[in-house]
């Protein structure tokens, strides 16, 4: 066997491949940005920019890491223009901390003085040009004459027009000029924004496929005719109208534009799959006013193919048992007009009394401006009971009008928000009732932010009714107040004119009023301090009972859920009264 010659030529080469195939490998990597303490955004934008940022996780060579600090200045600089910089300075460092055993990449930025725009030239030609919902972008554009530049704010201009022309039915826009002009030593900018919006598309036939209801029907849902103007809000409309009608539980509008001929008109197309016919509900909660409360409910939500449809429900609690039937038939505009035919057999226990009654009534509302306007007609029958020997009985046809109105930027925490209710009911001898009255009744809630973490709640009830024979007038219709809803600290409606004998009779007047101050704490956990204040009275000029406390909440999917300890102010000798409510706040 020949032994192996040693080479010190193969030695050498061995160790040089061996050499080139280990990377030297830099150690951490920190960077340094100096200049921009006061500038988030800017410093934001240089780090999502930075190449040395994105790579220095990856364990890079010293090699690459040194071309990628030397690339980092330039970087920088194309950072800092969509801001208006342009005459950006930037001194770079780039050492070995031993101590440490990492890198430090700084990087000293001065950033100079900032572009100014001096002239916005934007406007719309041809047939948009005198279209006010373009004259109205046009004077809200971001990109103003006099401002700091901000390329941001030129894109969002140039994407608001387009969105605008393809939503309002120009499909044929395009630029006639555009363009965003720099000029760094006079460091001023100018926009050039024309557009030619072409001609104005109009609505086609409207096709929708369902089988579920008379087509005249469905076609009462869309909200505007063959030939009138294109506007895609209008077609918002009629899915929301077709899905909130509940009929249907997937509804697609779609836009035919391959389908437009040369008539300008765009065939509109709607997919409407079926919901189920009945829908079954069962609920379960629990209220210091009311105690546990149980529920039952059915629905048929298609009655017939012209779309009416009814509700049987049943409710309990310790206060109040009810059996509710609804009917209702929509009229000529679906979304806003319907006719609701209504039958509710309800039995209270309120302690000091027991008021049995029977309601049959009818109301027409109509939704218009945001506002809902019910017309009604009802008539009540009552029997109210305050002991073996002390009854009354009661009937009364009541003619009546309520306007309510809600806004909130969300449905179920709102943090700005206001809800208003006005009713106005009455009763005359002439009209088949028992005695004459009139009855009104204000409702207001508002809610505010106080900076980021709190929120204002204040809220207003007022009422007053007109009787000549007040001693005659059905307990539903008298003033009650007190409890979870309006002023805690108190009983259930606990708040009463009282009788000779000590019991709550109810009253002509209410006036309650409530501050209150949410903090958010973590997450949907929120702390809470009110003050409530209010009575059910005979007089205006009678007392009003106050309270104050502290509470919890937390914003589950289903509204607020609310723990609260209240104790009156205006009756020390009261103690603390726990209330729990569930619920939105509007």
């Amino acid at each position: 066997m020949k032994a192996l010659a040693f080479s010190p030529r193969l030695l050498l080469l061995g160790l040089l491949l061996l050499t080139l195939s280990l990377p030297l490998q830099a150690r951490e990597v920190w960077i340094e940005l100096q200049g921009l303490d006061d500038a988030d955004e800017l410093r934001e934008n240089i780090i999502a920019t930075l190449s040395l940022a994105r790579y220095r996780e990856e364990g890079m060579g010293e090699p690459r890491l040194r071309r990628l600090h030397a690339r980092a200045p330039n970087e920088i600089r194309q950072a800092l223009r969509p801001f208006g910089y342009y005459d950006v300075r930037v001194e770079s460092e780039l050492t070995y901390r031993e101590e440490e055993e990492n890198w430090l990449a700084t990087y000293q930025v001065e950033r100079g003085p900032q572009i100014h725009v001096v002239e916005v030239n934007a406007r719309v030609e041809g047939e948009g040009a005198d279209d006010r919902a373009f004259l109205r972008t046009l004077a809200e554009l971001p990109i103003r004459e006099n401002q700091p530049l901000d390329h941001r704010n030129y894109e969002q201009a140039k994407n608001r027009l387009l969105q605008l022309a393809d939503r309002r039915g120009y499909l044929d826009a395009r630029w006639v000029s555009r363009g965003l002009f720099v000029d760094p030593p006079t460091q001023t900018a100018r926009v050039q924004l024309v557009l030619d919006s072409g001609p104005r598309y109009n609505f086609g036939p409207v096709t929708i496929e369902q089988d579920i209801m008379d087509d005249a029907f469905v076609q009462r849902y869309v909200p505007f005719d063959v030939g009138e103007p294109f506007d895609a809000d209008k077609l918002l409309q009629l899915q929301y109208g077709l899905s909130d009608s509940e009929y249907y539980n997937y509804v697609e509008v779609r836009p035919e534009r391959d389908q437009i001929e040369d008539d300008r008109q765009i065939p509109i197309h709607v997919d409407a799959h079926a919901s189920p016919k009945h829908r079954y509900r069962a609920s379960l909660g629990y209220g210091t006013d009311t105690g546990p409360r149980y529920g039952v409910r059915w629905e048929n939500r298609r009655v017939n193919r012209r779309g009416h449809r009814g509700a049987l429900g049943y409710n309990i609690s310790d206060v109040r048992r009810a059996v509710e039937m609804r009917y209702v038939v929509p009229l000529s505009e679906p979304v806003n007009e319907r006719l609701t035919w209504d039958a509710n057999a309800i039995r209270e226990d309120r302690g000091d009394f027991e008021s049995r009654r029977l309601e049959l009534g009818v109301g027409r509302s109509t939704l218009q401006w945001g506002w809902l306007q019910t017309t009604f007609l009802r008539y009540e029958q009552e029997r109210s009971i305050f002991g073996p020997e002390d009854q009354s009985r009661s009937e009364v046809v009541v003619p009546g009008i309520t306007w309510s109105r809600t806004r909130a930027n969300d449905p179920t925490l709102p943090r700005r928000g206001l809800r208003l209710s006005l009713d106005v009911r009455g009763a005359r001898e002439e009209l088949l009732s028992d005695l004459n009255f009139f009855q009104t009744t204000l409702r207001a809630k508002r809610v505010q932010p106080l900076g980021e973490r709190h929120r204002l709640l204040a809220r207003l009830e007022l009422g007053g009714t007109g009787s000549e024979r007040f001693e005659n007038l059905p307990l539903s219709q008298r003033f009650f107040t007190g409890g979870d809803q309006t002023v805690r600290g108190f009983g259930y409606e606990e708040l009463s004119p009282l009788d000779e004998e000590g019991r709550r009779i109810g009253g002509r007047y209410l006036a309650v009023a409530s501050l209150e101050v949410d903090r958010q704490i973590s997450g949907p956990w929120y702390a809470a301090a009110f003050v409530d204040s209010g009575n059910a009275m005979m007089s205006f000029s009678d007392s009003l009972e106050t309270s104050a406390g502290i509470g919890m909440r937390y914003a589950s999917p289903i509204g607020m859920i609310r723990v609260d300890i209240a104790r009156p102010i205006s009756d020390p000798d009261r103690g603390y009264r726990l209330h729990l409510s569930v619920g939105p706040d509007l």
